[in-house]
């Protein structure tokens, strides 16, 4: 049997730019279905009560009914996992088609993604101004002229969630596997990016983008740059200037060059404590294995600041403490 499976992951922000990146590679000969989720759980097995997405698949996938998905959560591997589900939701495709796994919530631990499997090695991620996120989450939630309430109100639940993905990728920005994409950059220049994104994945540039949209969030043939700034339209710069100072720690996702740098300080300061920090324990593994444990040292005193702050070797502390304290090790 031939095995059908992804060569690679997407992910980002919920609504940040994953449904659209997924269009182009749809455009560029690739298959797959709205969500997957699989590799956050430890195997197929799990993935069966692993909500929302296991209801989504069945909901969201062509021909994928409940029986069907429960006989492709009962296989051992994720190759047949997968194989089982684009057999079933793509049963015409040619051989030589090809597929990806678009599921946002990978980038919050994307190391750990990526070490599931040997066949999936390289991610895209697609990042976007907190602003935009923000708004565009709270659309979700409550009526357009409560936005900005709204935000201000569930302001450190957001934050909390934003920077949650952010740290659970950044540790792989110098990955050669990982492609960091801005979404507002994508936009301003998307043929500029078919040629990146296809030299990536494929070695060749890319030029499909333009034929019908298969989903209806992506609303157009045309990018609408109009969108890239549309939360101007729902909060005040004082709301602006209060995500940007909460999220500084991401400031690398920023939209724009100018404010980038007002606030880059944040991180650059705490990328330099980590640095240190895993240069004084001669730390160089992006990733590796503590007793059993797949664990990520920077990830590790980025989700944990007081660690951080002591100067305490992570792979010691996880050891001795942080694996009995319940800390997540990547």
């Amino acid at each position: 049997m031939t095995m059908r499976i992804p060569e690679v992951v997407l992910c980002g922000y919920e609504r940040g730019g994953t449904t659209l990146l997924s269009e182009i590679f749809r455009q560029n000969g690739f298959r797959s279905g709205f969500e997957v989720g699989v590799l956050m759980c430890e195997s197929p097995k799990d993935f069966e009560n692993y909500y929302p997405y296991n209801k989504n698949m069945i909901a969201l996938w062509d021909n994928l009914d409940e029986e069907s998905f429960k006989a492709a959560c009962k296989e051992q591997s994720f190759e047949s996992f997968y194989t089982n589900i684009f057999d079933t939701s793509f049963p015409r495709v040619t051989v030589n088609e090809k597929f990806y796994d678009k599921t946002p919530i990978y980038m919050s631990e994307l190391g750990r993604v990526l070490s599931r499997t040997e066949f999936v090695n390289k991610a895209i991620v697609i990042t976007r101004d907190p602003r935009s996120v923000f708004v565009s989450w709270s659309k979700r939630q409550v009526e357009k002229n409560n936005i900005e309430e709204y935000i201000k109100k569930n302001i450190d639940v957001l934050v909390r969630r934003y920077l949650k993905y952010f740290i659970g990728c950044i540790t792989h920005r110098n990955n050669p596997n990982v492609k960091f994409v801005s979404f507002e950059d994508l936009c301003l220049d998307v043929h500029q990016h078919l040629d990146i994104i296809g030299t990536f994945i494929e070695g060749k540039k890319w030029k499909n983008f333009g034929s019908e949209p298969k989903y209806s969030n992506v609303t157009n043939k045309n990018i609408n740059i109009a969108k890239l700034n549309e939360y101007q339209q729902f909060i005040s710069i004082e709301t602006e200037k209060l995500i940007l100072e909460k999220t500084k720690l991401a400031a690398l996702f920023f939209s724009t060059e100018k404010v980038r740098e007002e606030y880059l300080v944040s991180w650059l300061s705490i990328e330099e404590d980590v640095r240190q920090v895993l240069k004084e324990y001669s730390i160089v593994e992006r990733s590796l294995t503590v007793e059993g444990v797949y664990f990520e040292p920077e990830t590790y005193l980025l989700r944990h600041r007081d660690v951080l702050r002591k100067k305490i070797n992570p792979i010691m502390h996880f050891n001795r403490s942080g694996k009995k304290e319940g800390r997540k090790p990547y």
